[in-house]
């Protein structure tokens, strides 16, 4: 296992989805403990990337604005993340890397979503703070 951590350290790093400092349940002792480790990060990103969301709707319904597509755009990502993120787990479906490789995808899509929520909705373009703090 600890073979495998390094070699997952250093395809994140060349990668850049994490740095070896950053990697997510390194201190798994196995297969299924990183499993649900990396299970429950995508749940905590999922969690924040709908703390967003809803506050951008808030925002959105506080400003009175119409005809904006939120709902439909997020429909739309969630797909992508599910189809791109399915294409990454086959692609490494030969070793046990497969649910890192697709829970990593997962975890990072969220969180750029969640920071592309935040840029377009919850900033202002004066000084004002942001409804959130940056993701």
């Amino acid at each position: 296992m600890k073979k495998q951590m390094i070699a997952i350290a250093s395809i994140a790093g060349v990668l850049g989805t994490a740095s070896a400092a950053e990697l997510l349940c390194a201190n798994a002792s196995n297969t299924v403990d990183e499993t649900k480790c990396m299970s429950a990060e995508i749940d905590k990103a999922d969690r924040t990337l709908q703390e967003y969301l809803t506050e951008a709707k808030d925002r959105i319904a506080r400003d009175k604005v119409v005809g904006l597509q939120l709902d439909a755009a997020q429909a739309e990502w969630s797909r992508y993340r599910t189809r791109h993120c399915g294409d990454v787990y086959l692609y490494w479906e030969q070793g046990t890397y497969r649910y890192r490789a697709s829970a990593q995808c997962q975890i990072d899509l969220a969180r750029s979503r969640t920071h592309d929520i935040w840029a377009a909705y919850l900033t202002f373009v004066d000084s004002t703070p942001a409804l959130l703090p940056e993701p």
